[in-house]
């Protein structure tokens, strides 16, 4: 059984409140306190693997070369990326029907669920799902929840 976190980085393990952070070759965009906690995240559960959902996607030896910078210790267990579709729900649901199989866990980790299980694209189901502030990335409670549904 495979446990899979559908991973976005803008709000996630950035701040974007504070800066002008985007997944453009342009410098440092990420915090490393929030790289230190999902890193022990990771170490204490080591049947977790990494899709990205991000725009950061775009460049995923950029999004690497960055995670590497700021200390981040499991590129290793980044095992693809999202395709390219109207919506992020829609792209994380072909990712799902193509590479995962009925008992398999995902949770997906987001700052904004308008385009996965909101409003605009549902998706989604909210149960598998997991916000972050923008504000404050992820957190310890964000973490507990990603536990949670991945159990």
């Amino acid at each position: 059984m495979k446990k899979i976190i559908f991973l976005d980085i803008d709000g996630v393990l950035n701040i974007t409140e504070l800066s002008n952070n985007t997944y453009m070759k342009t410098g440092l965009y990420m915090e490393e306190h929030l790289i230190k906690l999902f890193n022990d995240f990771l170490d204490d559960n080591k049947d977790i693997s990494l899709v990205i959902s991000s725009d950061w996607r775009m460049d995923m030896d950029d999004l690497k070369d960055q995670l590497h910078i700021t200390k981040f210790k499991h590129n290793n267990r980044i095992i693809g990326a999202t395709g390219f579709e109207d919506w992020r729900g829609n792209e994380i649901q072909t990712y799902i029907n193509t590479h995962l199989k009925k008992e398999d866990k995902y949770c997906v980790l987001d700052d904004n669920m308008y385009f996965i299980c909101g409003d605009s694209c549902d998706t989604i189901d909210k149960k598998y799902c997991v916000q972050t502030d923008t504000k404050i990335g992820i957190t310890k409670q964000s973490l507990l929840d990603i536990s949670k549904i991945l159990s």
